[in-house]
């Protein structure tokens, strides 16, 4: 892996880098909204965490699956942040 990184064609260097996992961090908030669909109010359902991941794609997939089933019914009020750094 590390020759892989000194390589000097970028091709094999990108192929190294993307083997590595990245430093994520999330939350998941909910928007509350009354029957007729007016924002109330917001609270975190997922607090923040700092993960290791491939991708923010399979962050998210990840994420999806440990949202409560009683939040996940209506999913436009859900909204997932991240953060790469």
């Amino acid at each position: 892996m590390e020759n892989l990184l000194k390589n000097k064609n970028p091709i094999a260097r990108l192929s190294a880098t993307n083997i590595m996992k990245q430093l994520f961090q999330y939350a998941v908030i909910l928007h509350e909204r009354d029957k007729e669909g007016i924002y109330v109010d917001s609270k975190i359902i997922i607090e923040p965490a700092t993960v290791l991941a491939k991708s923010e794609k399979d962050l998210v997939f990840k994420i999806t699956r440990e949202i409560p089933e009683e939040y996940a019914t209506n999913p436009d009020n859900v909204q997932i942040v991240i953060r790469n750094f």
